[in-house]
């Protein structure tokens, strides 16, 4: 990257450089693309695991995109998230793609030289730069010109050979789990609330297998609180509404648990009918009813087996997955209602992504929820529970980060114990 970017400071390259961008962005197309800009901190960079653009003779990366400067625009779309160095870019096609921005990315052309602080939601933006599976490193971000703006013919884009495909191979078969390990690791963990006198239900699906486990009463319905907003970011992927202000108030409502996000989303999916619509598309006859009191949405009653069989289908939707297992594996640690949100499977899980849920005011009751994904997403979590008013608060989230640790020993589903050997 260093050599090449040193070649293109060269005046005459210079030129050229910036002459093949102006004709490229007249191109028009289109594709849906995640930015993801990491520039430091504990979360690892995507631009670490993509290869460097090594040459200006034209070449192709195994994924038969050239990596020369002489490429096509790799990637474009409207902006709908600016979340400090996370944008995320959204066009019909649904395609996700990761692009990661260096000190060398440059923005604007000759002709239309732009900053940075110009690319805000709501931009239509073309990312040149190496291309390899759903990540791109971005060499220059443009704001590209539409058909009724471009002059002069459009070269077409330069022949190259086509990179075979690799050969075909039949994945290993996932691991199978420990049932005896998972559930005696459950009914642990429904004893411990038990004892500390609150209700609970707990289910286990793994998406590898098809094995589902379950403890306590799974087929009962609890009021879910916060979880709901996934039925709601769910409906506005299904729906095509995932765009602009609306995805950048969605990701606020999963990732923080915003309450003011979900009040002005709900009316968009169809109010309290939103648990109906999902579990009729997926096909899930006991997801749950809606909130007896009108608006309510945090009343919303779901029970554990039929949330468990959602999230395992959401994992394998294609229109909903990318956005959401993203939104739910950055959720912050504070809520923006000053709740600490790792209690239940943070706490305990060795990786996750999570939608959390707590409420109080049940008419006497109160509701802690940890609901989501571990082990690479491999297994999808449920763990619900209701206790008395005066329960609420520590001590909920306390009993359920306990339960959360019993079903999950050594922050993994599955591992082995002296009653359950491998």
């Amino acid at each position: 990257m260093r050599r090449l970017l040193g070649v293109l400071e060269e005046p005459v390259f210079r030129r050229r450089w910036w002459t093949m961008i102006a004709l490229i962005v007249a191109v028009a197309g289109a594709v849906t693309v995640t930015v993801v800009v990491h520039q430091g901190g504990s979360t690892a960079s995507a631009a670490q695991n993509v290869p460097k653009m090594v040459a200006t003779t034209p070449s192709a990366t195994t994924s038969g995109v050239p990596t020369s400067h002489h490429a096509s625009p790799s990637a474009r779309g409207q902006i709908t998230i600016v979340d400090g160095d996370r944008w995320t870019l959204s066009a019909t096609g649904g395609a996700t793609i990761t692009v990661a921005l260096s000190e060398h990315t440059k923005f604007g052309t000759l002709k239309r030289p732009a900053v940075r602080a110009q690319f805000g939601v709501g931009t239509q933006v073309a990312v040149i730069g190496a291309l390899s599976g759903n990540t791109v490193i971005a060499d220059h971000i443009i704001i590209p010109i539409t058909h009724g703006t471009a002059t002069g013919p459009v070269p077409a884009p330069p022949t190259t050979t086509p990179v075979p495909a690799p050969p075909t191979t039949t994945p290993a078969p996932a691991p199978v789990v420990n049932s005896c390990a998972v559930s005696a690791a459950l009914s642990q963990a429904l004893g411990y609330a038990t004892a500390r006198g609150e209700r609970a239900s707990l289910a286990v699906y793994d998406t590898a297998t098809g094995t589902y486990t379950a403890a306590g009463d799974s087929d009962a319905e609890y009021s879910t609180a916060s979880v709901v907003k996934v039925l709601v970011a769910t409906d506005l992927l299904l729906t095509g509404q995932m765009t602009g202000d609306t995805a950048s108030t969605a990701y606020q409502m999963i990732t923080a648990s915003d309450d003011d996000g979900a009040d002005a989303l709900y009316g968009m999916v169809g109010g309290d009918s939103v648990i109906t619509t999902i579990a009729d598309h997926y096909g899930i006859t006991n997801l749950g009813s809606p909130p007896a009191d009108t608006g309510q949405w945090g009343e919303t009653k779901m029970t554990a087996d039929g949330l468990v069989h959602l999230y395992a289908k959401l994992k394998a939707d294609p229109q909903v997955w990318p956005w959401l297992s993203n939104a739910m594996s950055n959720t912050t640690r504070v809520g923006t209602d000053g709740t600490d949100q790792f209690f239940g499977i943070p706490s305990a899980a060795q990786d996750w992504a999570v939608k959390q849920g707590w409420m109080t005011g049940l008419g006497p009751g109160s509701t802690y929820d940890s609901t989501g994904y571990v082990d690479g997403n491999r297994y999808a979590v449920v763990i619900l529970t209701y206790g008395s008013v005066a329960q609420y608060g520590q001590y909920m989230s306390d009993t359920i980060t306990q339960m959360a640790r019993d079903a999950l020993p050594g922050g993994t589903i599955g591992a082995p114990s002296p009653s359950c050997p491998a």
